[in-house]
């Protein structure tokens, strides 16, 4: 969520999620505390967006430790993957008919090895250009942001010419 409200781009999650999004009380609580930080406080709106946050169960929280074990790299503090691990259980136990976005390459793999599909922001600009409710120079001018702020680049590569492309594939 951090990366829309960066470019200034929470409208456009809201529009593309359309009613359909929902989120863990992790993700909820960290999107709260980030609306604090200077540069990320339309994350704020988040909770018109996504609504109540679902609540783990106590069989999920053992699945929920043991998936952010198999994502965290020493020296990663505490909470590091919580939200995703959280979201990534939610859905397996639960059987939901859902994707998952996240820009943590270590969550993309694990959902991706437990059949859960999962796009970025990049994917989700990329539809917002598709979809007309994201022009090609709004998306540019969001990718210069972005790697400009150190958040990754698109799957495509790096290079003003290679995303251009991409984002009309």
């Amino acid at each position: 969520m951090s990366n829309f409200a960066l470019i200034d781009q929470m409208a456009l999650l809201e529009t593309l999620v359309n009613g359909n999004g929902a989120w863990c009380a992790t993700v909820a609580s960290e999107c709260s505390t980030g609306a604090t930080k200077p540069g990320l406080e339309k994350m704020a709106i988040a909770r018109s967006i996504f609504g109540e946050p679902i609540y783990a169960t106590p069989a999920e929280h053992v699945d929920i430790i043991v998936l952010q074990d198999q994502m965290r790299q020493p020296g990663d503090r505490d909470t590091a993957h919580l939200g995703e691990s959280e979201t990534i259980a939610i859905i397996i136990s639960r059987q939901l008919r859902a994707a998952f976005v996240t820009d943590d390459r270590d969550a993309q793999r694990q959902a991706a090895l437990r059949g859960i599909p999962v796009y970025s922001t990049w994917h989700i600009l990329k539809l917002g250009v598709a979809t007309g409710h994201l022009t090609s120079e709004d998306f540019l001018a969001a990718y210069q942001t972005l790697v400009d702020a150190d958040r990754g680049h698109p799957p495509c590569g790096r290079g003003e010419s290679s995303v251009a492309a991409w984002i009309i594939s």
